[in-house]
């Protein structure tokens, strides 16, 4: 007869596996309810102290009818005017930004003008730098006087000139954005989709020299009476550079 007594079953007793279900239900975070938020802002009273940028997204409403209430009109004013400022202010850093691109560009070129000690180099430094540096698409070159002339300049007879280039060229200023449809013709080839154009300048003493025109397919990109910084001090360096060669 077996005596043996049988043995006691000693594994673990099993346990139910979690779904995944309840895994992705205890693992995603739990919205916080009204009395949890109102709870946690009455322990911490300095909440907007520490993220004032919140208040600008709040909206109070006070019981005023179908009027709005003055304190309502106010903060939305506010609201609308801190949006201006911020436009205004993302403008300004675009600018700053482009004027900082504009003056590496321009002390580049400088640089490299003032290395030339041959008229061709001079104009093939120029060609250069405003067709790979400036990305200007359109532009001349022209010269008045036919010491200057190279293989990157056309020559301009002062047989040709018209009446509306004369004025500028015997005018005080030495640049000029939005020039006119006729002046655009003169000084650019026919087939270029020639939209805006600005010019500038170049002087030996009273005398001009030179004449450099950029031009741009969008009508609005050089408007008359626009911004022509680059465009004189452009004016002021060949000036210089090209009086060297006369």
């Amino acid at each position: 007869m077996d005596t043996t007594t049988p043995s006691k079953n000693l594994a673990a007793p099993s346990q139910k596996k979690p779904s995944d279900s309840a895994i992705n239900k205890a693992s995603s975070p739990q919205a916080l309810s009204d009395a949890e938020v109102a709870q946690h802002l009455k322990k911490h009273p300095d909440f907007f102290e520490k993220h004032t940028d919140l208040l600008l997204s709040l909206r109070l409403s006070h019981p005023s009818g179908n009027a709005v209430s003055l304190i309502e009109r106010q903060l939305q004013a506010y609201r609308e005017r801190n949006s201006d400022i911020r436009e205004k202010l993302s403008v300004l850093l675009a600018n700053a930004r482009e004027n900082d691109r504009l003056f590496e560009l321009s002390q580049r070129l400088t640089l490299s003008l003032i290395e030339c000690t041959e008229l061709g180099d001079a104009f093939d430094a120029l060609n250069y730098s405003l067709n790979n540096e400036f990305n200007v698409k359109h532009f001349s070159i022209w010269v008045l006087n036919k010491k200057l002339e190279s293989a990157t300049t056309r020559y301009l007879s002062p047989n040709n000139f018209q009446k509306t280039l004369n004025a500028r060229l015997e005018s005080n200023k030495i640049a000029f954005s939005g020039i006119t449809p006729a002046e655009i013709n003169a000084l650019f080839e026919p087939e270029e989709p020639i939209g805006s154009a600005a010019l500038c300048i170049a002087r030996h003493g009273s005398h001009p020299i030179a004449i450099i025109a950029v031009g741009h397919e969008d009508k609005d990109r050089y408007a008359p009476n626009g911004g022509t910084l680059f465009l004189r001090h452009l004016s002021e360096l060949l000036s210089r550079v090209l009086a060297r060669f006369l």
